[in-house]
């Protein structure tokens, strides 16, 4: 009887919750004049946010600059205050020129790294040093060396950006001999950040056929995550990749110092912590915190909660000798809406979780940033038809993608109605 009302207590108090103190505020908006007098804003995309002074937003956008329509990657402060990075056209330290752009990654230094796809038909990851657009360096590139064998990159996606200054992402690469293809996590770090002709050094991570708890890894998802600590992933795993049966796909991390390499945090066909339930199927890029603790979402066997995010702490055993722990269930309520179909959770180094839902009844309102409190402790963020914090008489209308930095910072996109501006860039912190 104790624990039924130790039980109904808690539930009391997440249903009492207040909603998240912390203010919204508009950082970037369509039509600012993010480069300087004589620009505006036209187009742009959702930002990732870091815990750079100054210019600590890097999102891909189209900006009018006079008669000019210029195309890239800028870098924007608080203010919307910004600088373009890179842009279409420009000339890349390899010899070609930018055509276009994948989501960039940015660093507490201010750092920029980028996937482009270039004029001459090649596609390459690049990298500012020390903060200064002007100083951009190659980290890998079509045809250039991979740090495996007589491998050649063939293909990346979208890198990540270490604070320590390590440009991290997912690549395939293919052997100069006998054509056979590899892929896996690689890492390009130190020296002048250049790994093709320049001082950096290159290495890997993961890749195919890395054997983890009896079995090998065989396809890498595309996208990842990072802390300080190392990186988050999925993967699908065999027992022997040249056979295509018995394919599983986990959530595994493994750290940059080489000292616990490649772990399993959970498997397809695993037991989770939900009342005899499996997992049945990862979704969405895990996210880690600087001190290995992973978050990540899955689907389960369990008819009364099949869908909840997860999280794995190095402190309390896991992984190894406990389970990852559920920490948001579907079903459960806040502020009387009942939450269902959430994206990916990112974790910050506080151990604040927030997620996106696509919560029903209630108070909410279409797609709905929540924040789950290191406590446990459920707040909701930012959800349609809410005011504005720091605009009278403007509402949100459609909540977007999201990022949150490793301090804690949240940026998200979203449609508003209300002011001349439609869309905006807005940033919360606890």
């Amino acid at each position: 009887m104790f624990r039924r009302l130790q039980l109904t207590a808690f539930l009391c108090i997440l249903l009492a919750a207040p909603l998240a103190q912390a203010q919204i505020s508009t950082a970037v908006r369509s039509r600012d004049p993010v480069l300087g007098g004589g620009s505006e804003l036209k187009k742009f995309r959702s930002a990732v946010v870091s815990d750079a002074a100054g210019e600590r937003m890097a999102f891909r956008a189209t900006v009018r600059d006079g008669s000019t329509s210029r195309q890239g990657i800028v870098r924007a402060d608080a203010s919307g205050n910004g600088t373009m990075i890179v842009e279409k056209d420009a000339a890349t330290p390899s010899g070609s020129s930018y055509r276009n752009f994948l989501q960039p990654a940015i660093n507490s230094a201010g750092d920029v790294a980028w996937f482009a796809f270039l004029a001459d038909g090649r596609r390459g990851l690049f990298r500012t040093l020390l903060g200064n657009p002007l100083n951009s360096r190659t980290v890998a590139i079509d045809g250039s060396s991979a740090p495996v064998g007589a491998y050649t990159f063939s293909d990346f996606d979208a890198p990540e950006l270490s604070d320590a200054g390590a440009v991290v992402f997912w690549a395939r690469a293919t052997d100069t001999m006998s054509s056979n293809l590899i892929e896996g996590i690689f890492v390009c770090e130190g020296g002048d950040g250049d790994c093709v002709t320049g001082g950096g050094t290159a290495s890997v991570l993961a890749k195919t056929g890395d054997l983890v708890d009896g079995r090998e890894l065989c396809e890498f998802a595309r996208t990842i995550r990072i802390g300080s600590y190392g990186v988050a992933f999925l993967a699908t795993t065999r027992t022997n990749c040249s056979s295509p049966s018995g394919s599983l796909d986990g959530v595994f991390r493994v750290d940059f110092a080489g000292s616990n390499g490649i772990e399993t945090i959970a498997l397809v066909g695993d037991p989770t912590d939900i009342g005899g339930a499996t997992y049945q199927r990862f979704r969405d890029t895990p996210s880690i915190e600087n001190n290995g603790i992973v978050a990540f979402r899955a689907d389960t066997s369990s008819e009364s909660t099949s869908e909840a995010i997860f999280l794995c702490k190095p402190s309390s055993g896991c992984p190894g000798s406990s389970l990852p722990v559920s920490v948001v269930d579907k079903g459960q309520i806040q502020s009387g809406s009942e939450l269902r179909r959430f994206s990916g959770p990112q974790i910050s180094n506080n151990g604040d979780i927030v997620f996106l839902a696509r919560p029903r009844g209630g108070t909410a309102v279409g797609p709905t940033l929540y924040v789950r409190r290191s406590g446990g402790l459920l707040e909701r963020i930012v959800t349609g038809d809410q005011p504005l914090d720091d605009v009278g008489g403007a509402v949100f209308r459609r909540v977007g993608t999201h990022h949150v930095s490793a301090g804690g910072t949240l940026s998200f996109r979203s449609t508003v109605t209300g002011p001349t501006w439609r869309v905006a860039l807005f940033l919360w912190q606890p």
